[in-house]
């Protein structure tokens, strides 16, 4: 009886290890086959900010000043820091696809407690690629498979430097630079912590969290920035404090929006 039992149990154990291999090696052949339909990614190393959408002529003059994407090492520590810390806190620590951040996002919807912030900055990147907003599982899972081969061809500084350079930033403004000029008119190596913390609130939703349109919400954003920034070592409590009470004056809230075409 005992024997029995036993070979039924192994037969089953068998049966069970086999299944798992057929599935694995399954989704490893649409993986394969998926990846090599993927868009190329090299586009992305000719880098150009996007100037087109600036219609107004000092907007235009501003465009002509950023032909040419600023390089990583121009940018202050603290935007970066910034950046990743309301986007990607994980940036350096996955290939493009942070398994962490996505369980916790499904178990998030499963306790019906929405997780944000599950993307990367690659997985962000991987949209200009695909060109589509498209939320479908499908268009979700190919966009996943392009941030991976964005960290197989790039290195971090320079998937860095394609988000900071041409992200949207709300006001028609693309890229840190140009968002750097229109939000505040100064160059972008010349921006405070508090100005970086509030600009690096702006990708994750230019409309809902502008800061001329929407001071309270992008306060509050700014500060789960700073809050973020604070508690992956970035900045110490002092220069939290100073950045929490810093005004910020914005050049274009001097100007009615209408007017300037933004």
């Amino acid at each position: 009886m005992k024997k029995t039992v036993k070979k039924l149990l192994k037969r089953i154990l068998i049966t069970l290890l086999s299944l798992v291999v057929l599935i694995i090696s399954i989704l490893g052949i649409i993986i394969m086959k998926a990846y090599s339909k993927l868009p190329p990614v090299d586009a992305l190393a000719t880098c150009r900010p996007r100037i087109d959408g600036l219609d107004q002529e000092w907007v235009k003059e501003l465009g002509k000043q950023y032909q040419t994407c600023t390089k990583i090492e121009d940018f202050p520590v603290n935007l970066k820091n910034a950046v990743i810390a309301a986007e990607d806190k994980r940036f350096y620590q996955h290939s493009g696809v942070d398994i962490i951040s996505i369980g916790r996002g499904i178990f998030g919807n499963i306790a019906n407690k929405p997780v944000a912030g599950t993307s990367t900055i690659a997985h962000q990147i991987s949209r200009q690629i695909n060109l589509t907003d498209n939320n479908t599982s499908r268009s979700q899972f190919y966009m996943l498979l392009s941030a991976y081969k964005i960290e197989q061809n790039f290195s971090k500084d320079e998937i860095l430097g394609f988000y900071l350079n041409q992200v949207y930033m709300g006001k028609k403004a693309y890229g840190f630079p140009i968002a750097s000029q229109v939000y505040f008119g100064k160059n972008v190596s010349e921006l405070t912590l508090a100005q970086s913390a509030m600009l690096a609130s702006l990708p994750r939703g230019p409309s809902a969290f502008n800061p001329v349109d929407r001071p309270k919400r992008a306060r509050a954003r700014q500060m789960l920035v700073l809050e973020n920034m604070k508690q992956l070592g970035f900045i110490n409590q002092t220069q939290f404090d100073q950045a929490k009470n810093e005004v910020l004056v914005y050049k274009i809230a001097k100007t009615e929006n209408n007017a300037l075409g933004l």
